[in-house]
C-alpha cells in the first residue's frame, strides 16, 4: 500500500512539472517542484508506514493476550 501511494505521488507530481515546464520559462520552479514531490511521497511513505505497522503491532498484542487466555483456560479446565 505504501509504494503504490508513493508512486501515485511521484506520478502526479511529475505529471503536474512536466505540464508545467512548457508553460514556464523558469525551469527552477519545475526543478523545486520535483524535488517537493520526493519530500512530500517521501513523508507520507513513512507516515502510511508508521501506521500500518502499529496497527499490525497492536493486532498481534491482543492476538497474544488471546492466546495465553486459551492456552491457560485449557490447562486449568482439563
Amino acid at each position: 500500500m505504501c509504494t503504490s501511494v508513493f508512486g501515485l505521488i511521484v506520478f502526479v507530481g511529475f505529471t503536474l512539472m512536466h505540464l508545467l515546464l512548457y508553460r514556464v520559462a523558469w525551469y527552477w520552479i519545475a526543478y523545486l517542484g520535483i524535488i517537493g514531490t520526493f519530500l512530500i511521497a517521501f513523508f507520507v511513505n513513512g507516515f502510511l508506514a508508521r501506521g500500518v505497522t502499529s496497527r499490525i503491532g497492536e493486532a498481534k498484542s491482543w492476538m497474544n493476550v488471546y492466546s495465553r487466555w486459551k492456552v491457560l483456560s485449557l490447562i486449568l479446565c482439563r
